[in-house]
C-alpha cells in the first residue's frame, strides 16, 4: 500500500450562476445558491432565518458588506470574469451611497480604530 493512490479529488470550478439578494445571502452564509449546501436539517419550527428589515441602515450596510465579500472570493479565483467585477462595483456603489446617507453612520465604516476608541466590552459603541 505504499506507492498506491487512494484517491484522485476532483473539485469542480464554480461557475458565475445568479446571486440571492442580500438578506439571503446574509441568512444563508453565501451569495451564490449553487454553494448553499447545507449540512443538517433545522429542527421542524425552527426558523432559519434572518429578519429583513429594508428600511434599517445598519442592517443593509451588514448584507451589502457580506455580498461584497463573497464576490471578492469568487473574484480571487476567477478575475477576468467581467460579470462577476460588475456585478461587485455595483453592489461596492450600493454601500458607499448608503454610508453616505444614512443618518447614523457609527457602525458603517470599512476599517476598524480599535487603538482610538475603547472596545464594546470596555463601554464603546461599534
Amino acid at each position: 500500500m505504499e506507492n498506491q493512490c487512494l484517491a484522485v479529488p476532483f473539485v469542480p470550478a464554480q461557475t458565475w450562476d445568479l446571486l440571492y439578494d442580500p438578506a439571503t445571502a446574509l441568512a444563508e452564509g453565501t451569495v451564490f445558491p449553487g454553494l448553499n449546501k447545507p449540512f443538517f436539517a433545522a429542527p421542524e419550527g425552527c426558523n432559519t432565518t434572518l429578519p429583513a428589515a429594508a428600511d434599517d441602515p445598519q442592517i443593509l450596510f451588514s448584507q451589502y458588506c457580506f455580498v461584497l465579500d463573497d464576490l471578492l472570493l469568487y473574484l480571487d479565483t476567477h478575475p477576468q470574469d467581467e460579470q462577476a467585477k460588475a456585478c461587485y462595483q455595483s453592489f461596492l456603489v450600493k454601500k458607499k451611497e448608503l454610508q453616505k446617507s444614512a443618518s447614523c453612520g457609527c457602525c458603517m465604516t470599512d476599517h476598524f480604530e480599535w487603538d482610538k476608541k475603547p472596545l464594546v466590552w470596555e463601554g464603546g459603541h461599534c
